[in-house]
């Protein structure tokens, strides 16, 4: 959708701005902070969606197996 990529590119620049403080040392604001968090989490989503979509292949795989082997 073009709305979550827009806001996707959105965050990833924003959380690239964050780190750019964090590595300089600078104080985080709490808009910073939250910004962080919902990096995080975006990423932490995109980990679990690759490893059901790597769960629900291995078993369609297994289950063909399965199925020829029959």
């Amino acid at each position: 959708m073009l709305e979550d990529d827009i806001f996707e590119r959105w965050l990833d620049t924003e959380a690239k701005r964050v780190v750019a403080k964090i590595r300089n040392h600078e104080p985080l604001t709490l808009e910073d902070k939250l910004l962080a968090i919902l990096q995080v989490q975006k990423n932490q989503f995109e980990r679990d969606r690759k490893q059901r979509e790597s769960t629900e292949s291995f078993r369609r795989a297994r289950s063909l197996q399965e199925e020829s082997s029959e």
